[in-house]
């Protein structure tokens, strides 16, 4: 089985620091559409992960920066090249990655369209989310009717880090 990690929130080489002047892009990014300096929130980097605002908004360390998911025209885009990449290519299943990093309303109309177009397919399809938190509450908010198929288990992760190797 073959799965694919698309970076739908911090896919986008560094650009130029735009507190030295207009915004370029260092590397070329493709689809060219998300050259487009606006599509980007450039907040910063997240220095609160405590901070919902931060998670949501911040770029990530080593110039990775963050997506404004929330624009419908950047939501669009990004759908249509996952959908793409489903019609196109034959591989089981998705994880994507820094999923609370991404405003909700992406999932839900992304993880449909991927589901409506995998289930022309003869095998299953796994939509897998990637939600770095230690509360088995929080992550399973992401999964279920209209939403993701399954969530690695941070939680566990933290538990068995706290209680075997701490």
């Amino acid at each position: 089985k073959l799965t694919v990690t698309p970076e739908v929130n911090e896919f986008a080489p560094p650009f130029g620091d735009e507190t030295l002047g207009p915004v370029v892009f260092t590397k070329p990014i493709t689809p060219k559409v998300f050259q487009n300096p606006n599509w980007y929130h450039r907040r910063g980097q997240i220095t609160d992960w405590e901070r919902p605002d931060h998670v949501l908004l911040g770029d990530f360390k080593g110039g990775l920066r963050d997506l404004a998911t929330e624009r419908r025209d950047v939501r669009d885009a990004i759908i249509e090249s996952i959908a793409a990449w489903v019609q196109e290519i034959p591989f089981d299943g998705i994880r994507y990655d820094a999923v609370k990093h991404v405003d909700p309303p992406l999932w839900t109309d992304l993880v449909a369209r991927v589901r409506e177009l995998s289930s022309r397919r003869e095998d299953s399809f796994l939509q897998v989310a990637e939600v770095f938190d230690g509360s088995l509450e929080n992550i399973s908010a992401y999964v279920g009717e209209n939403a993701f198929d399954s969530v690695l288990d941070f939680a566990g992760k933290y538990t068995v880090f706290r209680d075997v190797f701490l």
